[in-house]
């Protein structure tokens, strides 16, 4: 690997499947793979991919804050969606729900044109 470290961990049965870093405890392996096997992320990201729709430009909070699911489970799955073209990163704003500076996240292509 050209002397790079190794930063993610994901199964061999898909290169989509939820990630986790190298340092990350075993707990969050197990998780990550439970996940995969149950294929719940893909539920987590057409429920973030559903909710932008409403809250396009979005923050992570202000995403998860119309969903059932928390910001940290929106924070994994918006790369995961970038990785696959459907929305893209924006310019940092203050978020309504965190009141600190947080990346905007965007719709693109087709998903954008939806609306």
């Amino acid at each position: 690997m050209n002397g790079q470290l190794l930063l993610f961990y994901a199964s061999p049965r898909s290169e989509d499947a939820p990630r986790t870093r190298q340092g990350d405890p075993s707990t969050s392996r197990q998780a990550a793979r439970k996940l995969a096997r149950c294929e719940g992320w893909k539920t987590q990201k057409q429920i973030v991919l559903e909710t932008m729709r409403r809250c396009n430009g979005g923050t992570h909070a202000e995403i998860a804050a119309l969903t059932t699911l928390d910001w940290v489970t929106v924070t994994k799955r918006l790369p995961e969606l970038e990785r696959d073209s459907l929305v893209r990163r924006g310019t940092p704003r203050i978020c309504h729900i965190k009141g600190s500076s947080c990346t905007t996240w965007w719709l693109t292509g087709d998903e954008a044109r939806d609306e």
